[in-house]
């Protein structure tokens, strides 16, 4: 089942508030330490912010424009939690970030 954008967008706005209320809670030390040569908590959320930016963006472009620049999928629109759950397994093959969603 496919969830409406106001779904989308209240889950999107309650994460965001649970993220930070536990940043928050989180000592500075902790917040800019890496471990195990892992991104610290702040540039995870640098990370997130950086993918927030580039959404934003490919929302805001005229819808033509997409077309224009991408082929039209072939294939049936995947759910919410079908591309989470394909997000995840990229994460789980070992993905990595690349050009403008590297924290600085």
């Amino acid at each position: 089942m496919q969830k409406p954008k106001s779904v989308i967008l209240n889950d999107l706005n309650t994460s965001f508030e649970v993220l930070y209320k536990t940043g928050c809670l989180v000592p500075d030390a902790m917040f800019n330490a890496s471990k195990e040569n892992k991104w610290t908590p702040a540039e995870n959320i640098s990370h997130l912010v950086n993918a927030a930016k580039m959404t934003l963006l490919a929302y805001a472009l005229p819808k033509f424009l997409p077309a224009l620049l991408y082929r039209k999928s072939k294939g049936k629109s995947r759910t919410y939690d079908d591309i989470v759950e394909a997000y995840h397994q990229k994460l789980a093959g070992g993905a990595k970030a690349f050009g403008p969603y590297v924290p600085k």
